[in-house]
């Protein structure tokens, strides 16, 4: 090895030496008993449970969403115009509440989806389509 290889060798593992001194773990000075009024007494747990006990309540923090007006649920907002898919429905004049609706809707795609599984559709959005045109037609021209 020539003198150069040397001295470039002792260099880089001096180097080593430096940087693993540098990684030992550095000790933390001892913490002092923390004080509660920022002075003299030191925080004493029961004193500092009566003084959670005993504050006012901070105003929630704002949400990122606003509360929606419909149904009353923080979320992403509408665009104009659109009903809240969670708002509670009730038409008293049809007799109907949400339920009724929630349990149209499940039956609806109970009835969808083994449609689809017995008569291996592919194209489930042309089929989706074709049940909401046809859905519309039927409530279009249904009397009483």
């Amino acid at each position: 090895m020539n003198p150069e290889d040397e001295k470039y060798a002792s260099q880089l593992i001096e180097r080593m030496k430096q940087q693993n001194q540098m990684m030992q773990p550095i000790k933390m000075p001892e913490r002092k008993p923390e004080m509660l009024d920022g002075g003299s007494n030191p925080i004493n747990e029961q004193a500092a449970l009566a003084s959670i006990a005993n504050s006012q309540p901070s105003a929630p923090a704002p949400g990122i969403f606003a509360e929606c007006p419909q149904c009353g649920i923080m979320h992403p907002p509408l665009n104009p115009g659109q009903k809240c898919p969670v708002a509670k429905v009730e038409i008293k004049e049809a007799g109907l509440k949400d339920e009724d609706v929630t349990k149209l809707v499940v039956d609806l795609r109970n009835i969808a989806i083994s449609q689809i599984e017995s008569k291996g559709i592919k194209d489930g959005n042309k089929l989706f389509k074709h049940i909401t045109i046809e859905f519309m037609k039927s409530l279009e021209a249904y009397k009483e």
